[in-house]
């Protein structure tokens, strides 16, 4: 589903720079290269279109739009874009130039720019003849919104990138997207945000939590059938009383 949005660049220290080198040796190795293209022509389009959809700019840039959905994300998680509500109800998307090494790591933090710099050093170490698997636990989150539910909007994206900052595992956002398809009738966004707010409270944030949480729920339930007690595990004393019962009547036993 192709979703209409504005552009507005909000870049105006650097204006003359045509490439920021901050966009390659900091937020690159974070980004990909889907990621940087994205950046680089939604800063211009907002300052020559400023009026598209995602369906355009995705073809526009050779992404699938559950690619573009995901380098999007990125570009929000890094504070490369924000989105803002306009006047008339539709979405704005605010392009923001990268930020100095100093800001970077002053918001970022000194390992982000240290996994830049070992990522650049392992991207000239590296050969053709054994290509590295990338693990994206977050976009694969996005892929899985969207394989569920049909289709997903950059606020959403945006959405979801704030629940992982808050603590929570993807692994466990996407059990709660199954639990919102099993018993929404109608599944939405905010059924699945009313999930994580309920699991946010009660402190379900990883899949150990989850797990743990459900055993309790499995034994709580078992403890409220009528006669629980007679359904212990059996100890020496039971062990001994049974095999005096087998000698005693074997026929009973072995019919």
């Amino acid at each position: 589903m192709s979703l209409r949005f504005s552009l507005k660049y909000s870049g105006h220290n650097r204006s003359g720079l045509l490439v920021y080198p901050e966009l390659l040796t900091l937020y690159y190795p974070h980004l990909g290269k889907d990621g940087v293209i994205l950046w680089l022509f939604l800063a211009m389009q907002a300052q020559t279109q400023p009026v598209t959809d995602t369906a355009t700019v995705a073809r526009q840039v050779d992404l699938s739009l559950a690619q573009f959905d995901e380098a999007l994300a990125l570009l929000l998680q890094f504070g490369l874009v924000s989105i803002e509500t306009a006047p008339d109800g539709g979405q704005v998307i605010l392009v923001h130039d990268p930020l100095p090494e100093p800001e970077f790591k002053a918001i970022f933090g000194t390992e982000a720019a240290a996994a830049a710099e070992e990522s650049g050093a392992a991207r000239v170490t590296a050969t053709s003849s054994s290509p590295s698997q990338t693990v994206d636990p977050f976009g694969d989150l996005l892929r899985y919104y969207e394989e569920k539910t049909g289709w997903i909007t950059p606020k959403i994206s945006e959405d979801l990138a704030k629940w992982v900052d808050d603590g929570f595992e993807p692994a466990v956002i996407k059990e709660a997207i199954d639990e919102m398809m099993q018993k929404a009738d109608s599944p939405r966004y905010a059924y699945l945000n009313a999930i994580l707010l309920s699991w946010h409270k009660n402190g379900w944030l990883t899949r150990q939590d989850l797990e743990q949480a459900r055993a309790k729920a499995r034994k709580d339930a078992f403890q409220g059938v009528p006669n629980a007690a007679a359904y212990r595990e059996p100890d020496s004393e039971d062990i001994a009383r049974i095999r005096r019962w087998k000698e005693l009547f074997p026929d009973e036993y072995d019919a």
